[in-house]
């Protein structure tokens, strides 16, 4: 595996494998991959996973690699894997140095490879995201999605929130990071407990614990929005989210502090025994101890929702303050929404909505 020099090198001639999953895409398929063929930088290759489409899909993927400019490899997996091991196996197959990751019913804009792997480069990061705009089933402007971005930034390692997510379809990446810890052992979906964690999710966690973050702050694709897609863009109103709080109470507190301790123990085994190896160890250590706090804090976030009485809530409230838990993230806290909670579901118990 290469040393931390060798991630952080200049790339003079980058390869981008773009990875795509499939299953009963026909419909939009074909301009997904013109959008991929009239890339101003091309790929160096399309790997294609295919989750047993009964449509058209594989008659699509043949005819377009027939003209293909550059390589194009369908594999037919023999048994459904579900959309995120899909990607994530096929993943396993590129070969270049970076890996864009494609949906199967997007558009993207001409130049979203060429400044993604740009920024990568100019900013030694390990991945680069943008903004997208929603589009409806025909390609209609929906509204831009910003994905929280407001400016063009870098975000240092262990600056993002602890379990976020960027689009999929939005992330290019240092292919090395998936050599990091192993997929299978990612867990489960920190928003579904009795799913399997999404590649994007998963992604979002390497990539923004183990290397910098170049976020570019204009619309590189179009996100299309349908009632088939395995997931989407679905606004929920304040109240239902608010009632969802109520809802989950101290167990998602719980759920989470356990992910968190999950990710800790997974870094802390696959560790690298020898100083430098992929990454040095201080960047691993920097992230078991950035999850093993994590835990703690979620656990006694757990702890306040669940307490009896107004002062016993009072003082745990005092102890995660001052533990720093409603520092903003870039300082090591869990940011000031969680005060927010902390207070009005934790403390005050207020479930009136």
């Amino acid at each position: 595996m290469p040393d931390q020099s060798d991630l952080t090198d200049a790339r003079a001639a980058p390869g981008v494998s773009v990875v795509m999953a499939t299953y009963d895409g026909a419909r939009h398929l074909r301009e997904q991959l013109d959008s991929i063929a009239a890339q101003t930088l091309q790929p160096c290759e399309l790997l294609v996973g295919d989750d047993g489409s009964t449509d058209d899909t594989l008659r699509v993927l043949e005819e377009f690699a027939a003209t293909s400019a550059f390589p194009v490899h369908v594999v037919r997996n023999p048994t459904n894997l579900g959309f995120a091991d899909n990607f994530l196996e096929t993943a396993r197959r590129a070969r270049g140095r970076y890996i864009a990751f494609s949906d199967q019913d997007d558009v993207w804009l001409p130049r979203k490879v060429e400044e993604s792997v740009a920024a990568i480069v100019a900013h030694d990061a390990v991945m680069a995201t943008h903004q997208v705009v929603l589009v409806d089933v025909e390609g209609t402007p929906i509204r831009l999605d910003p994905q929280l971005i407001t400016h063009d930034a870098v975000v240092e390692p262990g600056a993002s929130e602890p379990f976020g997510l960027y689009f999929g379809f939005a992330m290019t990446i240092d292919a090395r990071l998936l050599q990091l810890l192993p997929h299978a052992e990612r867990g489960t979906d920190t928003y579904t407990a009795t799913k399997v964690l999404p590649h994007d999710r998963w992604v979002y966690f390497l990539a923004t614990n183990f290397g910098r973050s170049a976020l570019i702050a204009h619309p590189l694709a179009h996100y299309r929005q349908h009632p088939t897609q395995s997931y989407g863009v679905r606004p929920v109103p304040f109240v239902q989210r608010y009632r969802n709080k109520v809802a989950e109470g101290s167990e998602r507190l719980d759920f989470l502090s356990r992910t968190a301790a999950h990710r800790a123990e997974l870094a802390t085994r696959h560790a690298p025994s020898a100083p430098a190896s992929v990454l040095d160890r201080g960047v691993w250590r920097a992230v078991v101890e950035r999850y093993e706090r994590v835990a703690r804090l979620y656990a006694l976030r757990s702890e306040l929702h669940r307490a009896a009485g107004l002062p016993a809530r009072a003082r745990l409230l005092a102890r995660l303050a001052a533990a720093g838990t409603y520092a903003p993230v870039t300082r090591g806290g869990l940011g000031r929404r969680r005060l927010a909670e902390d207070v009005v579901l934790g403390l005050l118990r207020a479930s009136w909505l």
